[in-house]
């Protein structure tokens, strides 16, 4: 079982301090150790003997007003040493002259987000808004339930297609290297012999060799077997998804047909934070999979794996022709198809795919750690993976065709991207 990652709290006002101490280690002490600070300095020393002996900090949480350097200062020093961790700026309620400061620092991305005190109850005002910041971590640094194990080459192209496809439609994996420790205890404990690689372990005692995309999802999905519906969406990207909650939220019979994976360009953003209804940011992937989640819930179903091939009028029907023979006959068809990405017109390119070339921004950032790294593209999703790199690559390197990066991207990514010392 992995150590307990830290939460560090930075409060000048030792009873401020004590309170936020207690109501942390009351309700996250299980999994995590909360180590409190009075001064800056040394804290900012306690985050560096805690680097160089592994620790990992899982958050950071200063008060703005402090005597040896402002909160803002504080977490942008942090930043520097562990960008991992997750900051949060701990403000007076009604403080209106920290406001420039909040925007900046997180349009720089000195900080994440930021809390207010006093909190009280904490249930209301200072638990939700942590667990936000702890999941996001976790999310990234501590993946947890594996419903499947893959048993593969690391350095597969067809390994990572498979580890991309179950990440962005959020389906919890674990990946183990063929002929590991770990692999061959996987094997012996469900006595049987691998076939092929990858091959894809199941939680219910299935055993998938070398499977395509279809098999895999009809294995963990729905896999609806009734094909006619009121409305047949084409793409579950956010407008397909959004479509689909709106029609099954009127109920009708709602069938969503996606080729590849939720969430589309979107579900690949490490971070988006201009997203209405979200002020401390959301991942692509969380967003998406709580439009699912919103979607099924309200009765749509889906087809995975599927591309559309065909589509015609009989009767009063529209029928849709997918990729594996079969038909849908829907009264409306919405069609939601977006973006696909442009591949580089580079020879011999395609055989580095998924070896060392990305067309996304991936979960799994043990590939680039410590590596110097490369990001083609000026538009939102190339800043985005440009800063959530920066946190694990030596150096990051954005290549863009147009004279400016504010020629295609939005101004809180330019002034982030131009505040990180990685490019």
């Amino acid at each position: 079982m992995a150590e307990r990652a830290l939460i560090i709290v930075v409060d000048n006002e030792s009873d401020a301090l004590a309170a936020m101490l207690d109501a942390l280690t009351r309700r996250f002490d299980a999994d995590y150790r909360v180590v409190p600070y009075l001064s800056s300095g040394d804290a900012l020393a306690g985050v560096r003997k805690s680097k160089e002996e592994n620790e990992e900090i899982a958050l950071v949480i200063a008060a703005q007003r402090m005597p040896e350097m402002t909160g803002r200062e504080f977490l942008s020093s942090v930043r520097s040493i562990v960008p991992t961790a997750k900051r949060a700026l701990l403000v007076e309620w009604g403080d209106r002259e920290v406001s420039p400061t909040v925007l900046q620092a997180c349009a720089l991305g000195e900080l994440d987000n930021y809390l207010y005190k006093p909190w009280a109850p904490a249930e209301i005002h200072l638990y939700p808004y942590i667990g936000e910041f702890l999941a996001e971590w976790t999310r990234i640094h501590r993946p947890g339930m594996e419903l499947i194990s893959v048993v593969g080459n690391d350095q597969a192209t067809r390994s990572h297609e498979i580890r991309e496809l179950l990440n962005r439609n959020g389906i919890p994996f674990g990946f183990h290297q063929a002929g590991s420790t770990t692999a061959n205890r996987l094997i012996e404990q469900r006595g049987t012999e691998i076939k092929a690689i990858p091959a894809l372990f199941l939680h219910d005692g299935t055993v998938l060799f070398d499977p395509t995309d279809a098999e895999i999802m009809d294995a963990v999905g729905e896999s609806p077997r009734a094909l006619t519906c009121d409305v047949a969406v084409v793409g579950a990207g956010p407008s397909g998804l959004t479509a689909a909650v709106y029609a099954g939220s009127e109920g009708l019979r709602t069938l969503v047909i996606e080729r590849h994976v939720i969430g589309g360009q979107a579900g690949a953003s490490s971070l988006i934070r201009n997203y209405l209804g979200f002020p401390r940011g959301i991942s692509g992937a969380e967003l998406t999979q709580r439009a699912y989640q919103q979607a099924w819930l309200f009765g749509a179903k889906f087809v995975f794996s599927r591309a559309v091939t065909g589509l015609c009028a009989r009767g009063t029907k529209k029928v849709l022709m997918l990729s594996d023979g079969r038909e849908v006959a829907a009264t409306a068809v919405l069609i939601s198809t977006g973006a696909k990405y442009k591949s580089l017109d580079v020879p011999a390119l395609q055989r580095f795919v998924g070896v060392s070339v990305f067309y996304t921004t991936f979960g799994e950032t043990r590939f680039v750690q410590d590596l110097n790294v490369a990001v083609i593209g000026g538009g939102n999703s190339a800043g985005q993976a440009a800063i959530h790199l920066a946190g694990f690559a030596r150096r990051v390197t954005l290549a863009v065709r147009a004279n400016s990066l504010e020629k295609g991207m939005s101004d809180y990514l330019v002034q982030q991207i131009r505040s990180i010392k990685k490019y």
